[in-house]
């Protein structure tokens, strides 16, 4: 009986700590005005936007928004291409990175 009791609570604490790390680990879109171009710093890539560093994750994807009438596309585009002035949207961690959006 003992060993039972003990064995659901060791589950219960599992189930509570894995739940927890997803809820932490969730992105916001953060929209703004990149203040300074994407640029590599000990082989880690940053931006600006707004006053705000963030760090470009290697996995991290660009798009161009770009709308027609009702339709919208979403070009890939390399994070080279971002310029100072552009309008963006940020898929953001933290001050990490994941997806940018160019509307231009």
């Amino acid at each position: 009986m003992k060993k039972s009791w003990t064995l659901k609570c060791c589950l219960a604490l599992l189930t509570i700590m894995t739940l927890v790390q997803f809820a932490f680990a969730v992105g916001f879109w953060v929209p703004g005005k990149v203040t300074r171009a994407p640029w590599y710093d000990n082989n880690y890539r940053y931006m600006v936007v707004g006053n705000v560093k963030y760090t470009i994750m290697k996995e991290a994807v660009a798009r161009e928004v770009i709308q027609k009438k009702d339709v919208v596309y979403k070009p890939g585009i390399d994070i080279g291409d971002i310029r100072r002035g552009d309008e963006v949207q940020v898929m953001a961690e933290g001050n990490r990175i994941y997806q940018i959006e160019i509307l231009r």
